[in-house]
């Protein structure tokens, strides 16, 4: 990665200012002490002289030289290393012009309140798990209310579901998203998914309480007068049917047996 970095911009083939890289503090090096250290070596690594966004990866501390823990015991006691004392490391970091910008990742609502209670700089990303379903409606809403923004991950679940219907979904929510792909081909369908319009507000049935489509149903995503858009809860047999009535809507919607299309209930 870092030589390909290095070689893109040596060629004059793009700007490091318009890129926008980011990476994580692993939790083998929570600690104040320790997160300057390890952003280094980070941007050594990559042939860089500041990263644009730093995310404390795990609100987990695990024991230095660990690298990935298998047991109870390759983990610290939080008290031991309380993740204010991480947070400080992560604000001095940005301060030294390591970083320009630093956030969490995969901190739960109260994670988060406790960290916004001790730190001077706001963590500015909560980056998460978040998905149709896997919705954390509750952690959306906290993240807004501080001005934390939320990006998700693993936004697409598994390769076989609609990934421009499901990363469209998360930008029309107001989450950026970031599905990993190495295609050109993909990354480009990835990027049209901006173009998509879906529901203009939050359908009732998607955002209810966070809940999952019943087993063998359908999500149901439409537009007032656009196409009907719908998949099962594994997000495969994506359809588009006829045009869906106004006022928008969307619902979970369980097939008839033996059917290969879903059927709208009313709203």
């Amino acid at each position: 990665m870092g030589e390909a970095l290095r070689g893109a911009i040596e060629a004059g083939e793009v700007k490091r200012e318009e890129l926008w890289i980011t990476s994580k503090l692993w939790c083998n090096a929570h600690g104040r002490d320790n997160v300057a250290a390890a952003l280094r070596r980070t941007l050594s690594d990559l042939g860089l002289a500041w990263l644009d966004l730093y995310l404390i990866h795990w609100p987990v501390p695990i024991k230095p030289g660990v690298a990935f823990p298998t047991s109870g015991s390759d983990l610290l006691p939080p008290a031991q290393v309380p993740l204010e004392s991480t947070w400080e490391g992560m604000e001095a970091a940005m301060e030294a012009g390591l970083t320009r910008h630093i956030g969490v990742s995969n901190f739960s609502s109260r994670k988060l309140h406790d960290l916004l209670a001790h730190c001077r700089i706001r963590p500015e990303v909560n980056q998460v798990e978040q998905h149709p379903l896997l919705q954390q409606p509750a952690l959306v809403a906290d993240c807004a209310a501080e001005g934390v923004h939320l990006t998700a991950y693993s936004p697409l679940g598994s390769q076989d579901r609609p990934a421009q219907v499901l990363i469209a979904w998360q930008l029309h929510s107001g989450i950026s998203t970031i599905p990993k792909s190495v295609r050109p081909a993909r990354l480009l369908e990835n990027l049209a998914a901006a173009e998509i319009t879906l529901t203009p507000d939050r359908s009732r049935a998607d955002r209810r309480a966070g809940s999952t489509p019943p087993l063998g149903g359908w999500i149901v995503l439409a537009a007032g007068g656009g196409p009907l858009v719908a998949a099962d809860p594994l997000g495969r047999n994506l359809i588009s049917a006829h045009p869906c009535p106004s006022p928008p809507a969307a619902c979970w919607s369980t097939p008839p047996r033996g059917s290969t299309a879903g059927r709208r209930r009313p709203g």
